[in-house]
């Protein structure tokens, strides 16, 4: 009895740190959403258009084991970036900003079934610097430094256990590069540090002031190989680590570090009129999220 009794307590105990690991994680961010081709840029206006499909069937606790297998969650969104790259120069690097502006249809069944959509919140750069036609090792180099934020413009209910929106500003920065390692092959790069605020206003029923997601590194790495004039294959990847604990009431959550991996194919095929960009994603390695699959598909046009 007393055995049976332990166990129904750390049960409760357990759904109720899922509850709040719930409404306390990493914003959305650039997991695998840019990939070949990264750092090359110029003086111009880019307009791109991408559609992300995410689904799983997978939850992990902090060691990375299945937590629940009547789990699923299926995430469709699509985003919309404008970037304008100036002729002025700062540092060597050509200024610019951009702007990106995200929906989402999220439907997440953890227990019980939630379903949300609209509006995500924008992330804003007021600084992009891009370097072109650079060299490193004696090979062509093209490199990018961007200072983004995450606004929180998206649609939130603290009622609402599902959001599309975080409700909490996030410093998202990121360093970007293109190695041509070979006439026809190369390598892409794109770190990014991300520093998440307050939520002021948590979900409603946890009784909570504020919260607080911790900090997270995450990379994106890509190679390709140009089989023909327009079209390039290779292999894209991100992995995603957070730094530091979650926190509600500024106390750090024990064991809610987010950590994921994953590697698929892709190509890229550039025509006179747009660039598309098709790649997918398989992740392992997940820890205190989701372990499932990506698809992601851009249209781009330079002007």
């Amino acid at each position: 009895m007393k055995l049976l009794i332990s166990t129904h307590i750390l049960t409760l105990l357990w759904l109720l740190s899922f509850r709040v690991f719930a409404q306390i994680a990493l914003p959305p961010v650039n997991l695998g959403s840019t990939s070949f081709i990264d750092g090359k840029g110029g003086p111009g206006t880019l307009v791109e258009e991408s559609i992300i499909s995410y689904s799983s069937n997978t939850m992990t606790d902090n060691q990375g084991k299945d937590i629940s297998q009547d789990s699923n969650i299926e995430n469709f969104s699509a985003a919309t970036l404008i970037a304008h790259i100036t002729k002025t120069k700062i540092w060597g690097g050509y200024y610019g900003f951009e702007m990106l502006i995200p929906s989402a249809k999220l439907s997440v069944e953890v227990f019980n079934k939630n379903q949300e959509s609209g509006m995500g919140d924008i992330s804003i750069s007021p600084l992009i610097l891009q370097w072109v036609d650079k060299q490193l090792f004696n090979l062509p180099f093209n490199h990018r430094l961007n200072l983004s934020f995450i606004v929180p413009s998206g649609r939130y209910d603290k009622h609402k256990s599902l959001n599309i929106g975080g409700n909490a500003l996030s410093f998202n920065p990121h360093y970007a590069f293109t190695l041509n390692l070979t006439k026809k092959s190369e390598l892409s790069v794109r770190a990014h540090y991300l520093w998440n605020g307050k939520n002021n206003a948590p979900y409603s029923p946890l009784s909570l002031r504020h919260t607080q997601a911790g900090q997270a590194f995450h990379i994106n790495i890509a190679g390709s190989y140009q089989l023909r004039n327009r079209l390039r294959v290779g292999l894209s990847s991100y992995y995603l680590k957070q730094l530091n604990q979650h926190e509600a009431n500024g106390v750090p959550l024990p064991n809610s570090l987010e950590e994921v991996f994953a590697i698929g194919p892709g190509l890229r095929y550039q025509s006179t009129l747009l660039t598309l960009h098709a790649n997918a994603y398989f992740e392992s390695s997940a820890k205190n999220r989701s372990k499932g699959e990506r698809f992601v598909f851009k249209a781009s046009k330079v002007f």
